[in-house]
């Protein structure tokens, strides 16, 4: 996967598996190696982003959901504008995460093992937040035109 692939979209979401083990601080994203052109490392100017992904708050509490934060770095480093953060109430019994900044998930969090029955009601809560940080109510009125 190239950067490149991405030119034609002003709109990106990805998702993210459960990242990290407890014993072994490895990738295992295929995300590490899209790598920007080597004289344009801001690729991603204008385009916004949204992540989301998977996790097992019970026997991952240190670093549960850590991929949707460190794919969030990532492409903020390469000029995303990034959107879809979500507020932690408290829904997960976590001790620490990467995708947690400043008090907030810096994308969905979900947890399919723990809280399947929650999962559908944060996607469609998610999925109208998109749409107006996307902007596509807008996109579609004017497409409409």
């Amino acid at each position: 996967v190239n950067a490149r692939d991405f030119a034609g979209y002003q709109a990106l979401i990805f998702g993210a598996p459960s990242y990290m083990w407890e014993k072994h601080r490895v990738s295992a994203l295929d995300f590490d190696t899209i790598e920007p052109p080597f004289n344009e490392y801001k690729d991603l100017e204008g385009k916004k982003v949204a992540i989301f992904g998977l996790g097992d708050q019970q026997e991952y509490p240190k670093n549960f959901c850590d991929a949707v934060g460190i794919l969030w770095e990532h492409f903020s480093l390469r000029g995303a504008e990034m959107v879809g953060s979500v507020a932690n109430e408290g829904q997960f019994e976590i001790k620490r995460s990467r995708a947690l900044k400043q008090g907030a998930f810096v994308g969905l969090p979900l947890d399919l093992e723990n809280q399947e029955d929650r999962v559908s009601e944060q996607v469609a809560q998610w999925v109208d937040q998109l749409k107006r940080e996307f902007d596509l109510q807008q996109a579609a009125a004017a497409k409409a035109e």
